[in-house]
């Protein structure tokens, strides 16, 4: 597994080259405005530990591979990568999440970056979170 794909630098690079279109996509939403409250205020150690933990959150994805989307292992890694977002980004309640699976499935930016590190982790992070959500959106 090679976490380097998740380095600073190509967060910055990428944060550059689709800033506009994020805008132009989310800028009027709450999570985005709140998104860039946040992060304006992380230095380097700061990003270096949110860095850490979605490291450790792939990895646990990966492993979570070998039992499939509905197991345990893969439940745990949904609900540690949906904390992840909310303690660091944005509130990340079942709809956002929901969202943010559809997105690593329907645009190929964010698979190719996912599968990066280990092949399918797109498609099975999408299909973990839909387990997820449907498990706390049933009556």
């Amino acid at each position: 597994m090679d976490f380097d794909s998740f380095d600073m630098s190509e967060i910055e690079q990428a944060k550059r080259e689709y800033a506009e279109e994020a805008e132009a996509r989310w800028g009027g939403t709450e999570a985005y405005q709140e998104s860039a409250r946040r992060t304006s205020r992380y230095d380097k150690a700061e990003w270096a530990k949110i860095q850490a933990g979605s490291n450790e959150i792939m990895a646990s994805f990966i492993t979570a591979m070998a039992s499939g989307p509905s197991g345990e292992a893969a439940q745990r890694a949904v609900e540690a990568w949906r904390a992840h977002i909310g303690r660091y980004f944005y509130p990340c309640g079942t709809e956002m999440l929901r969202g943010l699976g559809e997105m690593y499935i329907s645009d190929e930016r964010f698979t190719r970056n996912l599968d990066r590190l280990g092949e399918g982790l797109a498609a099975f992070m999408h299909e973990s979170i839909q387990c997820y959500c449907a498990r706390r959106e049933a009556p």
